[in-house]
């Protein structure tokens, strides 16, 4: 092979390594590097962003609207509503004055009674300043709670609620949380100085609470917030749907779920709507009728309703509608 034919086949072999092997470990390598400068600029926003939050959640005002629902929205809270009462007096008067509102008040239920939204309900309808908070920011430090009483005692009269407290102020078998004794002293503050704040933590078993806090003269006061009986739910569910159902079906609908579902709470029930709602609109209707009510009922009790139970049901709503009918034409 004389050195022209060496150098062809150089050349050739050069030519296929590139084909085959160069371009494209260059070209994967430029695209890694391409998808590395798009993500930089994403992931400098995004850190941006974060870091801005933490920064509002810290150092900025904690004070917030609650949520737009009124005592009107709720029910199955009659006895929890009595308790708090005398509060809602004082607080809606025209002179408020703090050595006749307690300081704090513990208001206990099972998880997903509905406390958080009461608590909402109750800060509306006073028309206080409303300070939420979660205990883990305060854990975290995220939340300062020297600031946030300082804030609150500014804005007096005003509700500090403190979602999670069981985490701030767990029983433990060694000294209390720095946080809960810094907690138990702003509130000292404010009973000295005059200030109207009230504490509303909503613990789920508050005998799973700190003794220093449930021994506290600041927590005399423990309301329950409990499941609610079959007319409650009857209440709940009739809210949950009200925009969903026609005139004529909704006392059967109401009746049905509230006898057919012991034990369900607040969110449960409201969730339970949304799937009724889900059946409706997958038949392409916005209003909810009674197959779709055995259908979530039997999606969530795991078919425990029997053929004769829907029938049966189906036919006193006939007879109810029937009356409704012909009591209209007379």
């Amino acid at each position: 092979m004389t050195d022209s034919d060496k150098g062809v086949w150089q050349r050739c072999d050069l030519k296929l390594q590139t084909r085959f092997f160069w371009m494209p470990f260059f070209g994967a390598i430029k695209g890694v590097f391409s998808a590395i400068s798009k993500l930089i600029p994403t992931w400098i926003h995004v850190s941006f962003i974060l870091y801005v939050d933490k920064l509002k959640l810290r150092y900025g005002s904690k004070k917030k609207e609650p949520i737009n629902i009124s005592f009107d929205d709720l029910t199955g809270v009659d006895s929890t509503l009595r308790e708090f009462q005398y509060m809602i007096t004082i607080l809606k008067g025209t002179r408020v004055d703090n050595r006749l509102l307690p300081a704090g008040i513990i208001l206990y239920g099972p998880p997903g009674a509905g406390k958080n939204t009461f608590v909402h309900a109750l800060a509306r309808e006073t028309n206080v300043s409303f300070f939420p908070v979660s205990a883990f920011d305060i854990k975290s430090e995220d939340v300062r709670i020297e600031r946030l009483f300082d804030e609150a005692r500014a804005s007096s009269p005003s509700i500090v609620y403190i979602r999670y407290v069981d985490e701030l102020a767990k029983r433990r078998d060694c000294e209390s949380s720095p946080a809960l004794v810094q907690l138990l002293n702003e509130m000292e503050k404010c009973k000295d100085n005059g200030s109207i704040v009230i504490v509303i933590v909503a613990p789920d078993y508050p005998k799973n609470l700190d003794p220093i806090l449930l021994d506290s003269d600041m927590f005399l006061d423990q309301v329950h917030l409990g499941y609610p009986d079959e007319d409650g739910r009857r209440k709940i569910i009739g809210l949950h749907l009200k925009r969903v159902l026609r005139e004529e079906d909704k006392e059967a609908i109401c009746d049905i779920v509230a006898s057919q579902t012991p034990g369900l709470n607040w969110r449960e029930l409201r969730t339970f709507a949304i799937i009724c709602t889900t059946y409706a609109a997958s038949r392409g209707d916005v209003y909810v009728k009674m197959d779709d009510v055995f259908q979530a009922l039997e999606k969530i009790n795991n078919n425990v309703f029997s053929n004769l139970d829907k029938l049966m049901a189906q036919e006193n709503m006939r007879r109810r509608v029937a009356s409704i009918a012909f009591g209209s034409q007379k």
